[in-house]
């Protein structure tokens, strides 16, 4: 099951809102896209409980950071039943 998790305020425009942070939560991974900064934040909860280690830029998780951006752009853009997607596994990360 992936989630998606976004916040903001409602923004100077009548189309919605300005969201602050847009991102998707797995039973496993976190995953946060800071839309003014750029910045991302992905972690692996299953080795990082508290979610202190940012693992974004760990080549390990390249292939996961993919998958959940496309998830969330995907439940980003949706509405209604559209949303109900069954995105399969998230992969695992690489080992060395």
């Amino acid at each position: 099951r992936t989630l998606l998790v976004q916040a903001g305020i409602r923004g100077p425009n009548l189309d919605g809102l300005d969201w602050e942070f847009r991102g998707v939560r797995t039973s496993r991974y976190t995953f946060v896209y800071w839309l003014k900064t750029g910045f991302v934040e992905l972690y692996d909860r299953r080795r990082d409980r508290y979610q202190v280690n940012n693992v974004a830029e760990d080549p390990r998780y390249t292939a996961i950071l993919e998958e959940l951006t496309d998830r969330t752009r995907a439940l980003g853009d949706c509405s209604g039943d559209a949303c109900r997607t069954d995105f399969g596994p998230v992969p695992e990360p690489v080992t060395r």
